[in-house]
């Protein structure tokens, strides 16, 4: 999130929350939150139906 909050790169916290998605893969309720936060940096920069696409 300090990517998010701080730094406002929602392009490196999309590959940060990539990342983990790859790290923590087989968990479906881990895998819910982070697309959630995924697609809240594609919201942020103003990608609204990427975001669609994985919600």
């Amino acid at each position: 999130m300090r990517l998010i909050e701080e730094n406002c790169d929602p392009q490196a916290f999309i590959k940060a929350t990539e990342e983990q998605i790859s790290l923590t893969g087989k968990n479906p309720k881990m895998n819910a939150y982070l697309n959630i936060d995924k697609s809240a940096g594609f919201i942020l920069m103003g990608k609204f139906e990427k975001a669609k696409e994985i919600i």
